[in-house]
């Protein structure tokens, strides 16, 4: 993997940024992230850039285990399919979803891992997702933030159904239990846009697992994004939610198109 820069894609320049921390209180990073920009223009032209993020769960180091297996057979498989975006993105996941599943299976002490996967393709002038569990993707445009992913954990199904309130579901007790992963079963249904984004000149995407979004706002993610580089926006982040705490393991990677 390449890394985090700066790629031209036509007119459009994305520069990209990561940052991880273990956090205050956890002892292993379970995250992972992982941002490929092809060297070759000719790749580049067709599959685009890649950002793909994991948290991983399980047993001790099992989860760090699942998230590197995510991350790293995501951009691999993504890149060698022949598929349109999309159907590569699904297809990438459905592979990690299998290899992390299978090595759960055949090793007793990796039993029950898995991990979160949000992945970002920024192609041309529009972008591609494949999301599952409840790490996130945020768009920041023209001064506002949307939440481009849906959480698939108890607490959103409890919002949806308007069981819980947004604001009680932040500090909910259960708002960790997630209820879609990769690897924890034999397969998995993966969430895709239905239509690709179209980008614009000076959007800003946000990855992130839940150690950074649950200690941070979406308007203060939004706000981060402002004050200058993506590299300035993943330190000021991390620092924001290690101040409040650093509970989970944070993991941030911003994107900006010029």
């Amino acid at each position: 993997m390449a890394t985090p820069g700066t790629a031209q894609l036509g007119r459009l320049i994305v520069s990209t940024s990561v940052a991880t921390d273990k956090g205050c209180v956890r002892e292993l990073n379970e995250d992972c992230c992982g941002v490929v920009q092809p060297a070759e223009a000719a790749i580049l032209d067709h599959k685009g850039v890649l950002i793909v993020l994991a948290d991983g769960m399980g047993g001790y180091r099992a989860g760090e285990i699942a998230s590197r297996i995510a991350v790293e057979s995501v951009a691999r498989e993504y890149y060698i399919s022949a598929d349109e975006p999309k159907e590569a993105l699904t297809s990438a996941f459905q592979d990690a979803n299998s290899q992390i599943h299978n090595l759960s299976l055949t090793h007793s002490e990796l039993n029950g891992m898995g991990t979160t996967c949000t992945a970002l393709v920024i192609l041309g002038r529009v972008a591609y997702s494949a999301h599952a569990g409840d790490s996130r993707l945020y768009l920041v445009r023209s001064g506002s933030i949307y939440q481009m992913t849906e959480d698939h954990s108890v607490v959103s199904a409890l919002v949806k159904q308007g069981a819980l309130t947004f604001e009680s579901a932040r500090n909910h007790p259960a708002r960790n239990l997630i209820l879609k992963a990769l690897g924890t079963h034999a397969t998995v249904n993966i969430a895709t846009w239905d239509q690709p984004l179209p980008v614009h000149s000076g959007d800003c995407f946000v990855l992130c697992s839940d150690g950074l979004h649950d200690a941070v706002s979406a308007e203060e993610i939004c706000l981060a994004t402002q004050s200058g580089e993506a590299a300035a926006a993943c330190e000021c982040l991390v620092a924001t939610a290690r101040s409040r705490g650093g509970a989970d393991n944070i993991t941030v990677a911003v994107a900006r198109v010029d």
